[in-house]
């Protein structure tokens, strides 16, 4: 099993490559990555003033969408009059022409009315009101009108990009700009058609579809199936919507004659050269990347859409308080997060490193020696996150898919039943992981990984420990998950506390703090 992981990342090491649509939509929960009341401004800490008047510096690698940048910061105390200052990194181009596009939108159009809601329209919904449309294509012709200098100067400092990364950005933005949007006209996009075809032709979307609508509360479940139909995420009831969203468009889908070259959609491709299609999975949507838990603690209507679009708009609000004091700074670096250490000047700065599911790719030990150059050494609290989302693939026994588990799986049907009285889960698998332990199995994947990326033979080396083993990783030591909280991301979500999410229930996180 080790050699099996070591020739994997040996694989995937000096790949640059872009195997996948675009990730413009979140599959994970949305994190306040700081949650300084737990942390810096813990009210038990003698300092809490200072720590709410400094700054604060946040890596994201691997950034994805914007919804953990705009969830911290609207979580941000009232009284914080520090600066915070974003780096987001991604070697995706067309994912990062879109946050920038997003963050510009947000900053120079923070006195319009309902921008909040218009950010929100043009992030997840297929089609667009009149005015939201119009207002994307002026910025898009805005931007696509900047020097990274005058953009600079309009956003006051507030974004900040390498010419030859934003060169490639206008590459994506023309495009959109390019792109005939009116439903009514011979030549238009029709995004409507494309979802259509990706949704049929996608043999496990059906299922996918049918399991989750099942699972959502009752009064859910018609708007889920209306929004699955038509791509709408709308606040209000709209009629006869003319445009369609071109942001949500990109390169395509590797094609199956190809999927094991390896080197698919490499980062060097100029994104010009794509013929941008509808590019969002359909196993994709706005329910995933958004706590539910929180959402129903703003609202409670009966549409699972009005639910999440009037939470996400609610954190988009509270953010953009915080960028019209002028003290949120984003820096926007296009490459391999590996490569990070190698920029000119480095330092170790960041207060938080956040790495998405990298470490599934490069293994836990090149990842965490690439980072350590960067974390701050001079905060106590400062933290690098890796988390794990196909670990299972490796721990088949921790898999309750596995047809060895099915014994299991019935035991755990009566705990299941007790704990939420839907006996109409019986077949939703995902839930069962709230009541199956697999930490033991977790913990065996973990040594394995170690193992796998050992410089010495595997055959000279002896089966790493836990937890002794992981007190020092390349200058860092793991939190112990099994006797202490994660104080940024939890270490595992509930469930069955989330069954509007569509979590799998097996996403890990862990937390690494310098030596």
């Amino acid at each position: 099993m080790a050699e099996t992981h070591r020739f994997q990342f040996q694989y995937f090491e000096g790949m640059q490559k872009m195997g996948d649509t675009p990730y413009y939509i979140g599959n994970t929960l949305a994190a306040d990555v700081l949650k300084l009341g737990l942390n810096e401004a813990d009210p038990s800490s003698e300092d809490v003033d200072s720590q709410l008047a400094r700054d604060y510096n946040i890596l994201f690698a691997g950034v994805g969408d914007l919804r953990n940048l705009l969830l911290t910061t609207a979580s941000l105390p009232s009284n914080f009059t520090g600066n915070i200052r974003y780096t987001l990194n991604d070697i995706d181009p067309f994912l990062l022409a879109r946050d920038v596009l997003l963050l510009y939108m947000l900053i120079t159009q923070s006195s319009r009315e309902s921008i909040e809601e218009s950010i929100t329209n043009i992030w997840y919904s297929v089609k667009l009101p009149d005015e939201d449309f119009h207002l994307l294509r002026t910025i898009l012709k805005e931007v696509l009108e900047h020097t990274v200098e005058t953009l600079k100067v309009k956003t006051n400092s507030q974004l900040d990009i390498q010419k030859k990364d934003f060169e490639m950005m206008k590459e994506v933005w023309r495009k959109w700009t390019d792109m005939e949007c009116e439903t009514c006209k011979w030549n238009s996009v029709n995004l409507s058609a494309q979802r259509s075809s990706m949704f049929s032709g996608d043999p496990d979307s059906s299922d996918g579809l049918s399991t989750y609508i099942q699972k959502i509360p009752q009064k859910y479940r018609a708007s889920a199936i209306k929004y699955f139909e038509n791509g709408l995420f709308l606040l209000r009831e709209r009629s006869h919507l003319k445009f369609d969203n071109p942001t949500l468009t990109g390169r395509p889908l590797p094609s199956p004659g190809n999927k094991g070259s390896g080197r698919l959609h490499h980062v060097l491709t100029r994104p010009k050269l794509y013929n941008f299609v509808y590019c969002i999975r359909a196993d994709i949507w706005p329910f995933s990347g958004w706590d539910y838990v929180q959402a129903k603690k703003i609202s409670q209507p009966d549409s699972i859409v009005d639910l999440f679009h009037t939470y996400i708009t609610s954190v988009i609000k509270s953010a953009l308080a915080f960028f019209k004091k002028g003290n949120i700074y984003s820096k926007f670096v296009l490459k391999n997060c590996i490569e990070l250490c190698n920029e000119p000047n480095v330092e170790p700065k960041f207060d938080r490193i956040m790495t998405s599911n990298i470490a599934d790719y490069t293994g836990i030990r090149t990842l965490l020696s690439s980072m350590r150059p960067l974390l701050s050494n001079t905060n106590k609290h400062a933290v690098l996150v890796t988390e794990t989302l196909n670990w299972v693939r490796w721990c088949p026994e921790a898999d309750l898919m596995n047809p060895l588990n099915m014994l299991k799986v019935f035991g755990l049907l009566n705990e299941m039943v007790k704990d939420t009285g839907r006996h109409d889960l019986k077949g939703t698998i995902q839930i069962m992981y709230d009541y199956f332990d697999n930490t033991t199995l977790f913990i065996r994947y973990l040594r394995i990984v170690l193992l796998a990326t050992n410089d010495e033979p595997t055959m000279k080396k002896e089966v790493p420990s836990f937890p002794k083993d992981f007190d020092n990783i390349e200058g860092f030591r793991l939190r112990d998950f099994t006797k202490d909280l994660n104080k940024v991301i939890p270490f595992r979500h509930r469930v069955t506390a989330r069954l509007c999410n569509n979590e799998t229930g097996l996403q890990r996180n862990l937390e690494w703090k310098l030596l």
